[in-house]
């Protein structure tokens, strides 16, 4: 989306500027980076073609010339972005008088040794899309801290703030703390675990909390808001995946894939559901919603698998369930053991498949 509001970049070579890039102008898509949505701007200098030539240009497009766009990092792995990143807020809000009253905000990120790991975005609930403040570029160990100046929190909206930890393995270091008005809004710290980000990468998990004037209680949120919503269409089915977690959650992870992908190696990559963090005795729900491509059970076959490293199943409490178009495929809890263990002997796994597996 470019610079919005402020920002931009200059480059001079040898007393001359060469790259000026500023609010409003538009980047090329880049059809060779990893994640759909990416633009860049581009300049040659210095000993190049002559003018004219076929090759001199000072924008091209990766695979029609040099020089290709290096590929952009963001800590949400390229599967599916829950939300847009900004470098910095928008634009900073203020107080107009008579008009717009800020509440008193205090947001401060304190990021561990791994500051490429995290996402913080705050937005209203109904407009995720275009968050008020998002931001994933930090230094080791850097503090960021926001307040009203730079965002305005204003009564009778409902908020989102929402904080991403691509690694999965939370804070060794550090924290968030959120206050508005006096009150604690979302703390986080070392040690805290996240709720696993079906939508996301393989690792991905976040904490978050909606508040201000929301409909029904302000409480944690248990899914990530996605900007789109998932492909529908009248092949496309329901499906849902609840999982609930026994008292050693580490020892479980699953995965659902589409069986063409795993017959090209590819099952990983793309992935349709993935989850390796949950916290003990805890529900977790995914549907057609958390899958970013239509379930057409005519069309493909799917493959649900959930990991038992402790190779024991589910101890006194926990059970796996899993429904697709209203058929349940699988369903375990306590005392099931009729799992399969791994030809290497590392784990057991429950497996089930769905679909046109003819």
């Amino acid at each position: 989306d470019g610079f919005v509001g402020s920002g931009g970049l200059v480059v001079e070579y040898d007393g001359t500027e060469v790259m000026r890039v500023e609010p409003g102008d538009i980047g090329v898509l880049c059809e060779g980076c990893t994640k759909a949505e990416t633009i860049y701007y581009v300049s040659e200098f210095g000993s190049c073609s002559p003018p004219g030539s076929s090759e001199a240009s000072s924008q091209q497009t990766p695979g029609f010339g040099t020089p290709t766009a290096p590929t952009t990092t963001a800590p949400i792995a390229p599967t599916s972005a829950p939300v847009a990143a900004a470098p910095v807020p928008a634009e900073p809000a203020s107080t107009p008088s008579g008009a717009t009253v800020c509440a008193d905000m205090s947001l401060s990120l304190q990021v561990d040794d791994s500051p490429n790991d995290y996402l913080i975005v705050l937005a209203e609930s109904d407009d995720v899309s275009n968050p008020m403040l998002s931001q994933n570029k930090f230094k080791a160990g850097e503090v960021f801290q926001a307040s009203q100046e730079d965002v305005c929190i204003q009564s009778g909206v409902c908020y989102l703030v929402i904080l991403f930890d691509d690694a999965g393995d939370g804070f060794t270091s550090g924290g968030l703390s959120l206050n508005v008005s006096g009150t604690e809004i979302l703390t986080v710290g070392p040690d805290d675990v996240g709720t696993i980000c079906m939508e996301c990468g393989p690792t991905t998990v976040f904490w978050g909390t909606e508040f201000g004037t929301c409909s029904g209680p302000e409480t944690t949120t248990t899914t990530a808001p996605a900007p789109t919503q998932a492909p529908t269409g009248s092949n496309c089915k329901s499906i849902e995946v609840t999982f609930v977690s026994d008292g050693t959650p580490e020892e479980n992870s699953m995965i659902m894939f589409d069986l063409a992908d795993l017959e090209d190696n590819n099952a990983i990559d793309n992935a349709l559901l993935v989850g390796n963090t949950f916290e003990a005795n805890t529900e977790y729900t995914a549907t057609e919603a958390s899958v970013p491509q239509c379930i057409d059970l005519d069309a493909a076959c799917y493959t649900f698998m959930l990991f038992d490293d402790g190779k024991n199943g589910f101890v006194d409490s926990g059970s796996i369930k899993v429904v697709a178009d209203g058929v349940t495929y699988l369903e375990k809890g306590p005392g099931d053991t009729d799992f399969t263990i791994a030809d290497d002997d590392s784990t057991a796994y429950w497996l089930t498949s769905f679909g046109n597996c003819a």
